[in-house]
Formats: structure tokens, C-alpha cells, sequence
């Protein structure tokens, strides 16, 4: 995992993640996450230069949306990454109701494209 801007909060809201987000780092990116999360209303997670996804990081958007969603606080994903659109979508994880949950919509994962 690269630590130069892993958690970095750029604009106002966004958090950076990049390099290995996989069962290996995913303490230490669930700590970079809250850390990151006080005094927001919205929260955007960008992993766009991620280097490798596995199952663990899907809980664990899933766990920090569902965290959130309790404390009202908004959470959209930049899912466009060849690697995580492909992990997203042969997990089933690209069902409607999980792509509402975790805000991926169609126009952003296809902002690249």
C-alpha cells in the first residue's frame, strides 16, 4: 500500500485510498477510514488507483456504509478501477439494492470508460 496519500483527504469530503486494498491491509485501511470520518456530513471514498481488491474490502465498504447510515452521514464510492469493477461485479455485489446501498451508480463507473 502506497502511504504517501493513503487517507489523505483531498477536496472536502474525498478519501484517498490507493495500492493493495486486500485482506493483508484491511485493519489498517478500516483505521484509515474512521480516522478520516469526523466532522463530515458525506464521504466519498476514491480508490481509483487501487492495485488489488479482494472479497475483504467489499465487507468492508459495506460495514462502513451500514456504520454511517446510522450516523447520517453519506458514502459514495469512485468505483471506476478495471480491477474492482470486475471483483464488484463477479461477487454479485453489482445487484441493485448493494449498488444503491453503496452509492455506485452506472454514470460514475463508467466515468473513464
Amino acid at each position: 500500500m502506497k502511504n504517501d496519500r493513503n487517507g489523505e483527504i483531498v477536496e472536502k469530503n474525498t478519501i484517498i485510498l490507493e495500492g493493495s486494498l486486500t485482506i493483508q491491509k484491511i485493519g489498517e485501511l478500516k483505521e484509515t477510514i474512521t480516522q478520516s470520518l469526523s466532522d463530515l456530513s458525506a464521504i466519498v471514498i476514491d480508490h481509483s488507483a487501487g492495485e488489488a481488491f479482494d472479497f475483504s474490502y467489499l465487507q468492508l465498504l459495506c460495514s462502513v456504509r451500514n456504520t454511517l447510515k446510522g450516523k447520517k452521514i453519506d458514502l459514495s464510492i469512485r468505483p471506476y478501477n478495471p480491477l474492482f469493477k470486475k471483483l464488484y461485479n463477479e461477487s454479485g455485489f453489482d445487484s441493485t439494492a448493494l449498488a444503491t446501498n453503496l452509492k455506485l451508480t452506472k454514470e460514475n463507473s463508467e466515468e473513464r470508460k
